[in-house]
């Protein structure tokens, strides 16, 4: 699968945010849980992008975003706010380069606290979070 990855704008976010619908209800149905009705509003990242455009990254193959990651920060904490990949292109290390390239923000930032929020069913993305020191 050849991918491409590079910063997001303000007209990737509504895709965006389906992928991370896409993902999430994948993960949540497969747990039990029910599907979100819609994906998340892009108020939120819309502000991020306008503010640091340096923590939004998508992640493309053939024109069509596959890979959502998020990253904002407040004076030196960063926080990973979105890092989804569609079900279809998960496992060929598209996580890895979103979380990579996220991270770039909080190493360019000098951020000494990093957080994120993860399902603790989320075995998958706890692992790659764990490897990465999060």
């Amino acid at each position: 699968m050849d991918i491409t990855y590079r910063l997001a704008k303000f007209e990737d976010l509504e895709e965006a945010e389906r992928v991370v619908q896409e993902a999430g209800n994948e993960l949540r149905v497969r747990h039990g849980r029910k599907p979100w009705p819609a994906p998340p509003p892009i108020a939120f990242p819309k502000f991020c992008l306008g503010e640091d455009p340096d923590g939004l990254w998508v992640a493309e193959h053939r024109g069509i975003i596959v890979g959502f990651g998020f990253s904002w920060m407040t004076e030196k904490f960063w926080f990973l706010s979105q890092l989804f990949v569609s079900p279809k292109a998960q496992a060929k290390g598209i996580g890895q380069v979103l979380l990579s390239k996220t991270l770039m923000q909080a190493e360019r930032n000098g951020a000494t606290n990093r957080a994120l929020i993860t399902p603790a069913y989320n075995i998958a993305s706890t692992g790659l979070y764990l490897n990465n020191g999060l």
